[in-house]
């Protein structure tokens, strides 16, 4: 999106260089970039706003946990289990957020009008495909990573709560997602 905002901005305001500089340096040889979309598509919109909302949840989320949130699994002397705000929804609710916000990224950028379709980086280098592979690649990764996640975080939990934990998984059933996960 960085990308396609400058771009966009050198078309906007032609006389200042340092923007056409810029310009130059993110399309490949043979691509305008005239079909960057100056106008956002409605694939567009509703992405980003899945990507918006998928922060506004992971944030929400952290405050929730408050001094219980780690990024790597661990249990405090004394920490109990959040079954409150979104977690009386979805089991974890931070990692909806993360998907929600990881898969729209993916379609922001493959779609059309984007720096990535227009470019020419697609197209233009071997290199130029390499990257874009590897980074939708790692992109995927990122969600099936949560996926996997989350089942060696609900054995954690299970081994540390017990028969609360047993008892919070009849009470809230999904772990992503509302009546599908």
């Amino acid at each position: 999106m960085f990308s396609e905002t400058l771009v966009i901005l050198s078309f906007t305001y032609p006389k200042i260089q340092t923007l056409q500089t810029i310009r130059s340096f993110l399309l490949f040889p043979g691509y305008t970039g005239h079909n960057i979309a100056s106008s956002p598509s409605p694939i567009f919109i509703l992405s980003s706003l899945l990507v918006i909302l998928g922060g506004i949840i992971r944030v929400t989320c952290f405050q929730t946990l408050g001094s219980s949130f780690t990024f790597e699994l661990s249990f405090r002397q004394g920490q109990r289990l959040i079954k409150s705000g979104l977690y009386s929804t979805v089991r974890h609710p931070s990692y909806t957020g993360a998907v929600l916000s990881l898969g729209p990224m993916i379609v922001i950028h493959l779609s059309r009008g984007s720096w990535v379709r227009e470019s020419g980086i697609l197209e233009s280098t071997v290199w130029g495909r390499v990257v874009a592979l590897v980074w939708f690649g790692g992109m995927a990764m990122m969600i099936y990573t949560v996926v996997v996640r989350i089942k060696s975080e609900e054995e954690f939990l299970k081994k540390e709560f017990g028969v609360e934990w047993e008892r919070y998984k009849e009470e809230v059933r999904y772990r992503l997602c509302p009546g599908v996960y």
